[in-house]
């Protein structure tokens, strides 16, 4: 059975990620040509970006009569969104609860892999869902995936503490090649240029797969916002391959939600996330293929200090706390029980350090790095 399926065109499609999302006129151009199966309703599905569905030609194509007549059903997919996101960066995930007047006896459909309790609460007033909705659940627990933690460098060593983690990384791709676990690196995108510097440095002419010398050979790429649209699809369509020549990538949070590499061995993150929401989306694009995995964070006592205000308490506590298993943090955090298994985490392992006598240090704000 085929999907017949239409995209609500975007003006905005060939911007910055950064810029696009904080342009103050969101407004999609009037004069922009609809396919006519969309104005018609001849597709089975319609898709659309928060931003374009709510412009003035979303509103008036979700108000004709072809759409008041036959929308059977509104779905929101990465539904986390609208919390994470809604209040400052896009701003119209939270004006999706215009839907529901538009659509008043439509069904509601949210989804996402990445909602504590309370977030579920706060979803259904953002987008006027009704108290008793239905809310199915299920463990997010991905069992294949070990949890490491590490404490890396102060930020007092500047780039050492990044050279230190990655350098040993650059040395095993240069003797294992392709061989090498396919690997995620999220960092700030001020050290992505740096990461990648340092590989090529250590890598030379080996940096490459077989006597061909492209970029599309090479062993290890950047993924983040500044680069362009064809750049970033090249790059996920290599990943998703299962003898994909690139096997190490730098990227920012720009790589996250909707990429489905399901050859992705390792995930690091040099610093936390900003809460636990995206450390879990994020650490979730290892091991999709079932085989097992590693999802290790290197932090030090500046990226958890007690004024760093970007990263929130349940972030931090996955971080320092101790003797407490990692796999508990993060399910009893998402509201769900631990699963006990073998494998789990650095802690039940025993390999884990006391962290209170490291990260409980009281940091002064002018000293903090």
């Amino acid at each position: 059975m085929s999907i017949n399926a239409g995209v609500l065109p975007s003006r905005y499609e060939n911007e910055n990620c950064e810029t696009l999302f904080n342009n103050e006129d969101m407004g999609m151009a009037a004069d922009i040509h609809l396919p006519d199966d969309l104005v018609n309703g001849l597709t089975s599905r319609v898709f659309a970006h928060p931003e374009d569905l709510l412009s003035d030609v979303g509103r008036k194509l979700m108000k004709s009569d072809v759409y008041q007549k036959n929308v059977v059903a509104c779905v929101i997919d990465e539904g986390y969104c609208v919390e994470m996101w809604g209040n400052d960066f896009r701003k119209d995930f939270k004006g999706l609860s215009c839907l529901k007047a538009i659509f008043p006896s439509v069904p509601t459909l949210v989804l996402t892999a990445t909602a504590p309790p309370q977030l579920i609460l706060d979803l259904k007033k953002s987008l006027c869902l009704s108290d008793n909705c239905k809310v199915i659940k299920k463990n997010p627990n991905r069992s294949n995936i070990f949890l490491d933690r590490e404490k890396r460098l102060s930020n007092n060593h500047a780039y050492d503490s990044y050279s230190a983690i990655l350098k040993p990384i650059a040395e095993d791709l240069l003797n294992q090649g392709t061989n090498y676990p396919i690997t995620i690196i999220y960092m700030k995108l001020k050290y992505c240029g740096f990461a990648y510097s340092l590989f090529n440095k250590t890598l030379q002419e080996k940096q490459y797969d077989g006597s061909e010398k492209t970029p599309s050979s090479r062993l290890f790429a950047q993924f983040h916002s500044p680069q362009t649209r064809k750049m970033k699809q090249e790059i996920i369509t290599e990943l998703k391959k299962e003898h994909s020549r690139i096997r190490v990538i730098f990227a920012t949070t720009a790589l996250g939600m909707g990429v489905d590499a399901p050859y992705v061995s390792n995930v690091i993150h040099i610093g936390p996330s900003s809460n636990l929401e995206c450390y879990f989306q994020e650490i979730g694009r290892a091991g999709r293929s079932g085989h097992p995995a590693k999802a290790a964070i290197y932090f030090n006592n500046s990226d958890i200090a007690a004024n760093k205000c970007t990263i929130n308490d349940a972030m931090k506590w996955y971080c320092h706390s101790d003797g407490v298993c990692l796999r508990k943090i993060l399910l009893e955090y998402f509201g769900f029980h631990n699963v006990v298994q073998k494998n789990c985490c650095r802690v039940c392992n025993g390999f884990d350090y006391n962290a209170s006598q490291t990260v409980a240090v009281k940091i002064p704000v002018n000293q903090t790095k």
